[in-house]
């Protein structure tokens, strides 16, 4: 397991893009087997982008969060799996604030995942909330999960915000496929649809 600024990272490899000049390697999982019709694999990129929480929450026992003070005790994390990969990005969200009946955090801190694809499988959302109180405690609250299914639903070409209902929540992720065997510089990489 790796840490890296909040995010643990499982067998899997993650870049900051916010640098077009070198793109960090962390992990590799490994050689990926050839998909069942000798189809180019690729690689599942995915960011998580932002978080969309309803205001009354008394219902999954966060309260209510047009309460400001309600908020500030609230840490949201995003746990993303795919196949046999977990990667939880945590405590990287800034809150934008109320708009209509639904609170809106985004990532200052933007994580680029990357998953190697190679059968068929659903990518699982889940948001967490972690709570603290007066007293010190905290507690960890399950909103629920999505499950993205990258095979039956075509995926954009370039990253473009995606939300997934999940529980109470909604939660905004940029999926889309790289090439694997394209060079690690950023701008040099071109986009593909090796599975659809």
């Amino acid at each position: 397991m790796y840490e890296y600024d909040g995010v643990e990272e499982f067998a899997c490899w993650l870049h900051l893009p916010q640098s077009r000049r070198s793109p960090r390697l962390m992990a590799s999982s490994g050689p990926i087997a050839s998909p069942p019709d000798s189809r180019k694999p690729g690689i599942l990129r995915v960011a998580v982008h932002g978080l969309s929480l309803p205001v009354d929450c008394e219902s999954v026992g966060l309260g209510n969060l047009a309460d400001e003070d309600v908020c500030k005790e609230l840490l949201p994390y995003v746990i993303v799996e795919y196949g046999n990969y977990q990667v939880s990005v945590k405590g990287i969200y800034r809150r934008l604030g109320i708009k209509g009946e639904r609170v809106n955090w985004t990532s200052q801190n933007q994580k680029w995942l990357g998953f190697n694809v190679s059968t068929p499988s659903d990518l699982i959302v889940h948001i967490i909330v972690k709570k603290h109180n007066a007293s010190g405690i905290s507690q960890l609250i399950l909103i629920g999960f999505a499950k993205l299914n990258i095979f039956s639903q075509p995926l954009p070409s370039h990253p473009q915000s995606m939300g997934l209902e999940n529980g109470c929540g909604r939660i905004f992720l940029k999926p889309w496929y790289i090439e694997k065997d394209l060079p690690y510089l950023e701008d040099r990489w071109e986009w593909s649809w090796p599975y659809l």
